[in-house]
């Protein structure tokens, strides 16, 4: 896979500077968490879980589409600021000057979970889109028979498109990989990677699947975390918080909470309502919706 430093360096820095500017407006709740509320632009207001996405959680009706559905499709969100009165969706954030905090919707998430008796399968296609170009993923992944969450081998494709969805063949990536006798071999075009793995390893749509449509799930107790089926992340660790209360425009919806958190990810939460729905995944200022679901 070919890596391109100049652009690297400068998301980095866009990142960086954004960051800072969450921290300083204390939008980000683990930094922002020793700060007065009066420095918060949302004090008081809604879970910590969906802080930095409480605009659209507010504005939300969240749908209730048929929970046995195995095809579970999702809005990619993402969470801006801007001081510039141009850049707003509307007229009723603060006057020009001030931050205006706003949520975006730049991509999807197909999933789609298939029960098999050589184990779980679960496919997983993603498209977002940004400054113009099209990133696209497929994945197809199956999992242990005697464990169904825990990833046993996969297959991964990743491209980018330009805004004529012309493929740029420097970016094309596939890779392939399988656990055995707790290694983890990832192979493509430049060769083969070996990673120690102690213990189950969980793709990063593994949990989705385990909470999906259960009321009180078994959670294990410590696992590997391969994010984009590529970066192998240790001592992970899900966590039910328990009820969280959700301001939404249909008035207060309760949800449960569970937190994932482990080496080298910042803590994800998973949202569940009464019925077993994953409704939303949040992440830093990136969080996945739930759109809808459909029968296989």
């Amino acid at each position: 896979m070919n890596w391109n430093p100049a652009f690297s360096r400068r998301h980095f820095i866009q990142l960086a500077a954004l960051a800072g500017g969450l921290e300083a407006a204390g939008r980000l709740p683990l930094l922002g968490a020793a700060l007065e509320q009066t420095q918060c632009i949302d004090a008081g207001k809604g879970p910590a879980v969906v802080k930095a996405l409480l605009h659209y959680v507010e504005n939300s009706r969240f749908p209730t589409p048929d929970a046995s559905g195995l095809i579970w499709h999702y809005d990619i969100l993402r969470w801006l600021v801007t001081w510039a009165a141009a850049d707003r969706n509307d007229q009723t954030g603060p006057p020009e000057g001030n931050p205006y905090f706003y949520t975006k919707r730049y991509g999807t998430l197909r999933l789609k979970i298939a029960p098999g008796q050589d184990g779980l399968r679960i496919e997983a296609s993603r498209e977002t889109e940004y400054e113009g170009c099209r990133n696209r993923m497929d994945a197809r992944a199956v999992c242990q028979p005697d464990a169904p969450h825990v990833l046993r081998e996969w297959e991964i494709a990743t491209w980018v498109q330009d805004v004529r969805e012309r493929s740029e063949p420097r970016l094309q990536m596939r890779e392939e990989g399988v656990i055995e006798d707790g290694r983890i071999r990832i192979r493509d075009a430049f060769g083969e990677r070996v990673l120690d793995a102690s213990g189950p390893v969980l793709c990063p749509w593994s949990p989705i699947a385990l909470l999906w449509g259960e009321k009180s799930p078994v959670l294990p107790d410590r696992f590997n975390y391969l994010d984009e089926l590529a970066q192998l992340k240790t001592g992970h660790v899900l966590v039910n918080e328990g009820e969280v209360q959700l301001p939404t425009k249909n008035g207060p919806v309760s949800m449960r909470s569970y937190r994932q958190t482990g080496m080298g990810l910042q803590p994800t939460h998973y949202l569940v309502d009464s019925e077993g729905r994953v409704q939303m995944v949040t992440h830093q200022i990136v969080a996945l919706a739930l759109r809808s679901t459909e029968a296989t």
